[in-house]
């Protein structure tokens, strides 16, 4: 919505974020770029779509812009940037998965990260996205979904991050 968009504006402008995580059609409104069209808080628009945008608004912000969906992207718009292949189907089918991954991005920031936000985001992503993957092998759809990726984020470790994670950098 535009009350959204002004608001998220005012506050990159007035905090100056490490890290912006959002949709495709949320870091497409952000960066002022067309198409950038939303169904509630659902993107229409692919990362791929919004991959210019988010180096744009990384680049004129000075933060990490990190757009999530089937493979998310994260950027800080000078070059540098690591797409993560982790995550699950279901994830994008149930309401809150947008603002968990945001608030995990927050915890990895927190827990260190604040020096190298580009690192500490995809990390971040790269976690929530193996917990979906856990979450996915012991549930039969998004109502039995939501509370085994809950349950999948303790299981996730050092040792499965190793295994299962699917991330590469370009740049």
């Amino acid at each position: 919505t535009s009350m959204r968009t002004e608001v998220s504006m005012s506050l990159l402008g007035e905090v100056g974020p490490a890290v912006v995580r959002g949709n495709a059609s949320e870091i497409m409104a952000l960066a002022g770029a067309s198409g950038a069209d939303t169904k509630g808080v659902d993107s229409t628009r692919s990362v791929e779509d919004a991959a210019s945008a988010a180096a744009g608004l990384a680049r004129k912000w000075k933060t990490v812009v990190a757009v999530t969906g089937r493979v998310d992207l994260v950027t800080d718009g000078s070059g540098e940037s690591l797409s993560v292949h982790n995550g699950h189907p279901l994830m994008g089918r149930i309401t809150g998965s947008g603002c968990a991954a945001s608030a995990i991005t927050g915890a990895f920031l927190a827990a260190g990260g604040a020096d190298d936000p580009l690192v500490a985001a995809a990390s971040a992503l790269i976690a929530y996205g193996i917990a979906g993957e856990i979450g996915s092998e012991n549930c039969s759809g998004p109502g039995s979904f939501r509370p085994a990726l809950l349950d999948a984020l303790s299981l996730v470790s050092p040792d499965s991050v190793r295994d299962r994670c699917r991330a590469e950098s370009s740049g």
